[in-house]
Formats: structure tokens, sequence, C-alpha cells
């Protein structure tokens, strides 16, 4: 399977980060979801997470926990993918939005299901978050 992801959650209070994937995406096109990427041949998930935070949001995770594996349909692409969800816990460096999504938004936890286009794999961490909390 090809499409193995490190997927980050950040909250802060009862807010969560969420990007808003650009419409002409390959993958995820147009939706809400969690910062991610996909793993390197022979990367391992922990070391993916690291990296793509740092390219993605411009900051460097030092303290995470794997929370749930995640399997999905993308509707952009129709393939499956597999999700490491982990909880960062410590970061740092000002997050900030890249070219590779259209924005990035800290969203209250509660309000991710009544969100438009929003992915299984943040819906399935938002029933993590609640059952947590």
């Amino acid at each position: 399977m090809r499409n193995i992801v490190a997927t980050a959650v950040f909250l802060k209070g009862n807010q969560v980060l969420l990007e808003k994937r650009k419409e002409n995406e390959d993958n995820y096109a147009g939706m809400w979801t969690f910062p991610g990427g996909h793993l390197e041949k022979g990367e391992k998930p922990e070391k993916a997470l690291v990296r793509e935070m740092k390219e993605e949001l411009n900051v460097k995770v030092t303290k995470y926990e794997l929370i749930d594996k995640v399997e999905d349909i993308d509707p952009t692409s129709k393939n499956l993918y597999k999700h490491h969800v982990f909880l960062c816990k410590k970061w740092s460096g000002r997050i900030k939005g890249t070219a590779e999504e259209e924005r990035v938004k800290w969203i209250d936890i509660e309000k991710i299901p009544k969100l438009k286009k929003v992915s299984e794999t943040a819906l399935r961490v938002f029933e993590l978050l609640g059952d947590a909390g």
C-alpha cells in the first residue's frame, strides 16, 4: 500500500488545527482535514510526522503520541489511505500555512461534523477526542 500517511492533531484548548485542501489537489481536494503527508520509502511514521509538519506548517514537533490508525477512501482519487494519527503535544515555531494547502485554521472541536467537505479521518478523530473528553 503506497498511501500511508502521518497525520497530525494539534490541540489548543477546545480547538483543533485543520487544513483546507486546495480544490485542484489530487487527493482530498477541497476538504477539511488534519495536516499530514505521505511516508517516504522506508520512512517510519514518526519521522514522517516531524518532516511533514516542518514542510507544511513550519513547526518542529518535539513530543507526540500515536492515538489511532485510520483507513479511509479518498473521495478524490478513490484510493485507500492508511493514516497514522498523532496527537502533537509539544512543538516549537509558529504554525503557518504554506503553498500546500488553501488555508489552516483553528476550529472548535464540536464544529468538525458541521463542516462542509470534511474528511472521514477528521470525523473519526472527532469521535476519539469526544470519547477522551
